[in-house]
């Protein structure tokens, strides 16, 4: 059972994209497109995930809420029955 006895033909195409695969690193350059493209997923999208993070880190408060209770952390603060909301 074990061992490779001819049964499997190798695909010479999914050889040469395997290959292509593990020589990546041989033939990159930074180009202008690449360079955008780095920039965004490196810098952006951390950047603006953290962003998002922190503008709601202190807008909640999940420890020993009720069913009923709201998860502000400040109450807000309700509208008067006579005024809507405009």
């Amino acid at each position: 059972m074990a061992g490779d006895h001819g049964a499997l033909k190798p695909d010479p195409a999914l050889e040469r994209w395997n290959l292509m695969r593990e020589d990546v690193y041989k033939h990159f350059k930074f180009t202008p497109s690449v360079t955008r493209k780095v920039l965004l997923w490196a810098a952006v999208v951390p950047v603006s995930a953290w962003y998002i993070a922190s503008q709601q880190d202190y807008k909640w408060d999940w420890a020993g809420k009720g069913k009923t209770e709201s998860l502000y952390r400040t109450r807000p603060t309700p509208t008067p029955v006579g005024e809507e909301a405009k």
